[in-house]
């Protein structure tokens, strides 16, 4: 009898302290708020559009002036007519939709202003951080975001 009431103590502390953990974030609105970037030398703001899709635009950079204190643009854009814009409050992630079943927002597109390159992209999360993948045919990169306090 001793035993068994042991036993019951035991799985009654377990079941308590084990239905309290922490789930993982997994809601379609977890991504939206200020992630600082792999290289830490950026912030971006994710953000839920007026037509249901997430973006995310540069709303903090370490360095955003040129050397002679001119705002860095982006200069690498294709398209000629847009090499003016600042990077700073560029919008670079768009069209991100939530796949609820593999937990993860899909068919995105992320624009490097670096080289210029749009890449197909998927996001998700993991132990709490930000996963950002951009494929380029069956290549692909993948960087890790922290949350800003």
């Amino acid at each position: 009898m001793i035993k068994f009431l042991k036993f019951s103590i035991l799985l009654l502390f377990v079941a308590l302290f084990t239905s309290f953990a922490p789930a993982e974030i997994q809601g379609p609105d977890d991504i939206t708020g200020v992630w600082l970037t792999s290289d830490k030398d950026a912030h971006v703001k994710v953000y839920k559009t007026t037509a249901g899709t997430y973006a995310g635009k540069l709303v903090w950079m370490k360095e955003p002036n040129e050397e002679d204190g001119s705002p860095k643009l982006d200069d690498e854009n294709p398209k000629e007519s847009l090499r003016d814009r600042p990077l700073q409050g560029l919008v670079f992630l768009t069209g991100f939709t939530y796949d609820a079943d593999e937990k993860e927002w899909v068919n995105g597109k992320a624009y490097d202003p670096q080289s210029g390159k749009t890449y197909k992209a998927a996001i998700w999360m993991e132990d709490g951080n930000l996963k950002l993948r951009g494929y380029w045919g069956w290549f692909f990169r993948t960087e890790t975001w922290t949350r800003v306090k």
